[in-house]
């Protein structure tokens, strides 16, 4: 059989499902929990602010409503997203590997990637939208071009401390609302939770005091992405069966976040359990939601396998899973595209709209702005264009021609001798420098 290294120079290059429709799908729920907390968001309500408010008295279909996002909106597109650019990262480093790219050039490759992810979200994030994630990813996303050379359980090591850590300190959080009442750590809630400005200058110095205390979502975001930048480099997505069992495991996990953080997170919301509640509830779902990123693409990815089969032996994606995977494969400029279409529908400076919509009604604005974006997508899929956003961020960090398909190395890296990489190490062979089979 041959190996690992010679499959991957000469398979063909194949592009997964999972993820892409993962993606598209998650952007419905990143939409629906950005609407309430940030483009609308509501201090002044009666009830469940971050759910879009409702009066001292809420129907039922706003309690409906409220316990619907509570189980399956915030806190749960975010983490499946960190876990998929970790593994996208992941791949991008063993497909490096593969053409022959080492450590040293391959941390190179990702700096500059990310480093330019970052400054797109810099400028989304002072401009336009201070509850911007791309600013977070790009640092993270350079976090881990530093951390190529090391060794999978050292990541996982790492991203369980980190994760160990940031949720005992939502937990201590939670705690003490549930001791001493709900005005204990409005800190806490501040940092999930955004603000409509009045003025477009008042919004921009609003981002600039985001951004100075951006550590706290990157070190909540972190540990989701370097668990999946394992993942991509152990390739679970090309092997879903061999991993079926590790993939299940975490669809227990976030099976049991929903039904012990999101339904009481959703019942003290709408007045079940006690209102003061709310705010511990809300904590504990920014900390252990974040296991459900995991959890999430599993299913996906365990969902997809029969679709993955069919694609494999050549069968086109299905009719009903196009747009989701259209969408999937642009989703920077899904993400975008929704602040292009709600920075100047929601802002108050401009033409203030929706700020006045029950929950029901920003929850239809959001689903409308989705498929907006869904429909664009689609539709640029069928004519071959390319996302945007994803073709200037692709020419930015690879170049017009793209990487190479064979990485040579430097003089330097000559001189130096073997370069040992993941997959195997570079060693001389009739005169020219090549990758050998793995060690």
């Amino acid at each position: 059989m041959a190996s690992r290294t010679q499959q991957g120079a000469g398979m063909n290059k194949v592009r997964y499902v999972a993820p892409d429709v993962a993606r598209g799908m998650a952007l419905l729920g990143i939409a629906l929990a950005n609407v309430p907390t940030n483009w609308l968001a509501t201090h002044d309500a009666a009830h469940s602010g971050f759910f879009g408010g409702t009066g001292p008295d809420p129907s039922v279909l706003e309690k409906v409503l409220i316990v619907f996002q509570a189980m399956f909106v915030h806190v749960r597109g975010l983490p499946m997203f960190s876990v998929l650019l970790g593994m996208g990262v992941g791949m991008i480093v063993g497909s490096l590997w593969r053409r022959g790219y080492t450590n040293l050039a391959a941390k190179k490759v990702v700096l500059k990637r990310y480093f330019f992810l970052f400054c797109f979200g810099l400028v989304h994030l002072i401009f336009f939208f201070p509850g911007d994630i791309l600013t977070a990813y790009g640092i993270c996303g350079m976090v881990l071009a530093l951390l190529i050379g090391c060794g999978d359980r050292i990541l996982r090591i790492v991203s369980g401390v980190l994760l160990g850590l940031w949720c005992v300190w939502c937990a201590l959080g939670a705690l003490m609302i549930f001791i001493d009442g709900p005005g204990a750590p409005t800190m806490t809630m501040d940092l999930f939770y955004g603000s409509v400005e009045q003025t477009y200058t008042g919004q921009i110095r609003h981002a600039l005091g985001i951004l100075a205390g951006h550590a706290f979502p990157i070190i909540s975001i972190l540990p989701m992405i370097l668990l999946g930048f394992v993942w991509g480099r152990e390739r679970v997505m090309e092997d879903v069966d061999r991993y079926a069992v590790r993939l299940w495991a975490w669809v227990a996990v976030t099976v049991a976040v929903i039904v012990l953080v999101g339904v009481p997170f959703g019942l003290s919301s709408i007045g079940v359990l006690p209102y003061e509640w709310e705010p511990a509830f809300a904590i504990l779902n920014q900390a252990f939601g974040r296991l459900t990123g995991p959890g999430i693409l599993a299913a996906v990815m365990l969902a997809m396998r029969p679709v993955q089969r069919r694609i494999a032996e050549g069968a086109p994606i299905p009719g009903w899973l196009a747009a989701f995977n259209a969408l999937g494969k642009r989703s920077m400029t899904g993400y975008l595209g929704q602040t292009i279409i709600l920075f100047p529908l929601t802002s108050v400076f401009l033409l203030n709209i929706g700020h006045d919509f029950p929950i029901a009604g920003q929850m239809a604005l959001a689903t409308g702005v989705w498929l907006v974006t869904l429909l664009v997508a689609w539709v640029m899929e069928r004519h071959g264009i390319p996302g945007p956003f994803e073709k200037l961020h692709r020419t930015m960090s690879y170049g017009r021609e793209g990487l190479p398909r064979h990485y040579e190395l430097t003089p330097q890296e000559i001189e130096r001798g073997p370069a040992r990489t993941r997959y195997g190490y570079k060693q001389k062979i009739d005169g020219t420098w090549q990758l050998a089979l793995p060690l």
